[in-house]
Order: C-alpha cells, then structure tokens, then sequence
C-alpha cells in the first residue's frame, strides 16, 4: 500500500484523523492527490527536523500545511 492509499483507507476508516503527508515527490500532481485523498498537509522528505515538528504540530491542531518548496496555490486552486 503506497501512502496516497493509507491516507484514504485512515480517513475512511477515521475521519477525525489530520494527516501530514511526507514524500519525497514535490509535483503537483502528487500534491493535488495527497490533498484529494484527505491529507491536511504535505511536507517534502527533505525537511529539516525543525520544520517537521512544528508542521506535525499544525496538522494536529487542524491547520493545513504545505512544504515551501511545494506550489501549492496552484493546487489549491485548481
């Protein structure tokens, strides 16, 4: 099972669960996915730790958050 896929089984099964997705993938596409399957916020693997805790800590009290490095206006959007 590929994250896209556990994010959706965990939202199906809990929907009160926040999701912060991690990967290494920065494309949109991956991004507008992550997004359509429930994840709350999408953070790139190669995240300094100190941008990893605090993004973990937003998600769980019901923020979204997107790496920089990601476009995510365009996906939002679109």
């Amino acid at each position: 099972m590929n994250g896209l896929d556990a994010t959706r089984q965990i939202i199906e099964t809990s929907p009160d669960v926040s999701v912060l997705m991690l990967s290494m993938h920065s494309e949109t596409t991956w991004v507008r996915q992550a997004i359509e399957a429930g994840a709350k916020g999408y953070i790139l693997k190669n995240a300094m730790d100190l941008e990893l805790g605090p993004a973990i800590r937003k998600v769980a009290a019901g923020e979204t958050v997107f790496d920089p490095q990601v476009q995510q206006h365009s996906v939002l959007k679109g």
